[in-house]
């Protein structure tokens, strides 16, 4: 019988809430079969005190864990000094890291100041930034333009911020959104996404103090294939009462993104390879 973590979680269910009948499923079918525990019934496994004995001795013997006492939880790291194989941890090998980067300055972290050169973003662990040290971050939402930011038109005011990328994937982003969500409020947040319905809503959603918009809002913006408004439709269908939920300082230049059929949607890649200026728009 393969040693999984699945067997050993189902063992230790077992053992800690004192369970003496279990379903005949293919685990426990190869769990009988390879120990010799328990007694067959037509759909159950029928065990006794002894059997649980022998179960947690086994494991005990073949996994170097106690499945009645030990939680195997954490990064290989912390499983590693639980149990004999390190892939039974719970976190995965990147868990809890981000990547960020500065245009000009350092990226303050307990282990000392880093740089990041033009074109690099550092991988680093969320908790290991110096907060204190911090008192801007902006949140970019598509990778390459975090990689390029030193080339994105931003207010000058910006250049010694904290560039975080958002990330894509339900680990990478929930660990940036908690990160983003403690921050305290002595940290202004800046968002810069794609300047269309789901930008917008993502401000929202992050509860920005700030967004960078494109600088100067006029038709050339969306001409030809700078504009996506099929993308505009499908986002709008998705968040019809976006309009609503923003804030009052959002609200002309609201208007001008649905306004006069323009159906604004215009990516961060595109605001980069037009050289096109931002601007912060305040959201408070």
């Amino acid at each position: 019988m393969a040693l999984l973590k699945k067997s050993y979680s189902s063992v230790k269910r077992v053992l800690h809430n004192h369970i003496f009948r279990v379903p005949l499923n293919q685990l426990w079918k190869e769990i009988h079969d390879e120990l010799g525990v328990g007694e067959l019934s037509s759909r159950h496994l029928i065990l006794s005190a002894y059997d649980h004995t022998k179960l947690r001795d086994w494991f005990k013997l073949e996994a170097g864990a106690d499945p009645l006492t030990t939680e195997i939880v954490g990064n290989r790291l912390q499983a590693a000094a639980l149990v004999r194989d390190e892939k039974w941890a719970t976190e995965s090998v990147f868990s809890g890291m981000m990547q960020v980067n500065v245009i000009s300055g350092v990226v303050p972290l307990v282990q000392g100041d880093a740089i990041t050169p033009p074109g690099t973003l550092l991988e680093v662990s969320a908790s290991e930034v110096l907060i204190d040290h911090i008192d801007t971050v902006v949140l970019v939402e598509n990778g390459i333009v975090a990689r390029y930011w030193h080339q994105c038109r931003i207010p000058s005011e910006l250049s010694h911020a904290l560039m975080v990328y958002r990330g894509h994937g339900t680990e990478r982003t929930k660990t940036v959104r908690h990160w983003i969500k403690q921050l305290p409020s002595t940290v202004k947040k800046v968002g810069y996404f794609d300047f269309d319905p789901a930008g917008m809503g993502i401000a929202v959603d992050y509860e920005m103090d700030a967004i960078l918009i494109p600088n100067p809002l006029d038709e050339r913006l969306i001409e030809g294939i700078n504009n996506k408004p099929e993308s505009y439709d499908k986002q709008m269908a998705h968040r019809p009462g976006l309009g609503k939920q923003l804030p009052a300082s959002c609200r002309e230049v609201w208007l001008w993104m649905t306004g006069n059929n323009r159906k604004c949607a215009v990516t961060q890649e595109r605001l980069l390879v037009m050289e096109w200026s931002l601007r912060q728009l305040s959201l408070n």
